[in-house]
């Protein structure tokens, strides 16, 4: 995979010297890791990649569970897609393997006559290859280090922009109803904010949706069964929350996923108690996060085997079954708190031997 050699399968082509790939001429935005994944198995030549081999060239020194490696083919997958899932095989307790025929043709860059020496307008040599890479190391190095300069200027001008008083905060309550009011959920555009309040000690949580600054509470449950962890989608367009079905003891408790119109409307499950595993559903933390795309969830659950603990797993809004996305060690109780980053490039949670979060520790899946 040399620095001047493009790979066509399908309707992609994928740009080893710019690093960029496109479907039908139109740019497909992957994140650095992901390209890094999708380049290993274009050159690959339809051969069985380990999930080892797969973790030591993409990342490298960088030590990571195959819980990454899995995030990554689902966001690969994704991207190049209906086809993904076809073309990059799961090899149950192996690996992957790129299936599509692949073209790989040579793309050199074209030079000024002067410099292939002394040859005319053609293709680079190998020592004017050698001249071009030094050339370009110098002007990064020289680049880095301008940025590096840059920077610290403008740290140290924002330094000196601090006031010397302390800053003024405006703080104000959003909600002060009876009762308890739990894990706020903003809306993308900040103007409301969905939460569980037990308005009725004995009905229990509801998920309500006000507007940030005035008005009341609009309830946007009336089931009887407890609801939590309400969770605004990026578009908007509507808000996910768990209900719970069953208590669970030391364990967080059993519950379904649901999803609502954020204006209100009628609900839709998404998950329920199948393929081994329960989502969980708890006022004790928040089990839902949103992927940027909106159309998948991250969700806190735990499997049907006595002995393994809670994991985080891929819940698809299309009906399709979930995925686990972390396996913690046996014996221990397992990952909570899901959050994904903006760009999704990214999932943190936390890690627990027990259900107190005593000695736990946050933990990053890239």
């Amino acid at each position: 995979m040399g620095s001047g050699s493009a790979h066509r399968f399908g309707p992609f082509r994928l740009d080893t010297r710019s690093r960029v790939l496109t479907r039908d001429g139109t740019s497909v935005p992957l994140a650095p890791r992901t390209l890094d994944l999708l380049l290993v198995f274009v050159t690959s030549g339809g051969r069985l990649l380990t999930k080892d081999e797969l973790l030591r060239v993409v990342w490298g020194d960088v030590h990571v569970e195959e819980a990454s490696l899995a995030f990554q083919v689902s966001t690969l997958r994704k991207a190049l897609g209906e086809q993904g899932p076809a073309w990059i095989e799961t090899v149950p307790k192996h690996g992957y393997r790129f299936t599509p025929p692949v073209d790989t043709e040579a793309a050199d860059v074209p030079v000024k006559p002067d410099a292939a020496a002394g040859t005319g307008a053609g293709t680079v040599s190998g020592a004017a290859r050698a001249r071009l890479r030094r050339r370009q190391l110098a002007w990064a190095m020289t680049g880095a280090c301008v940025v590096i300069l840059m920077a610290a200027g403008t740290v140290a001008l924002r330094r000196a922009e601090v006031p010397t008083g302390d800053p003024t905060l405006h703080i104000r309550p959003i909600t002060s109803y009876p009762g308890v009011e739990i894990q706020p959920s903003l809306s993308p555009d900040g103007t409301h904010v969905a939460f569980a309040w037990e308005a009725d000690l004995k009905k229990g949580f509801d998920i309500y949706v006000q507007f940030v600054g005035q008005g009341t509470p609009v309830p946007l449950t009336t089931h009887s069964a407890p609801e939590y962890s309400p969770a605004w989608s990026p578009d908007g367009r509507v808000i996910a929350f768990c209900r719970q079905t069953a208590r669970m003891g030391s364990r967080l408790d059993s519950g379904e996923i649901v999803v609502v119109p954020s204006q209100g409307g009628p609900e839709r499950i998404v998950a329920r108690q199948s393929d081994g595993w329960t989502p969980a559903c708890d006022a004790r933390a928040p089990t839902l996060s949103w992927f940027p795309s909106s159309d998948a969830l991250a969700s806190v659950g735990h499997p049907e085997r006595p002995g393994f603990g809670h994991g985080i797993y891929v819940v698809p809004l299309d009906g399709g079954p979930a995925r686990r996305l972390t396996s913690p060690p046996p014996a221990t109780w397992g990952d909570a708190l899901p959050s994904l980053s903006a760009d999704g490039r990214y999932l943190a949670f936390t890690r627990s031997p027990n259900q107190y979060w005593v000695s736990g520790a946050i933990h990053i899946v890239v």
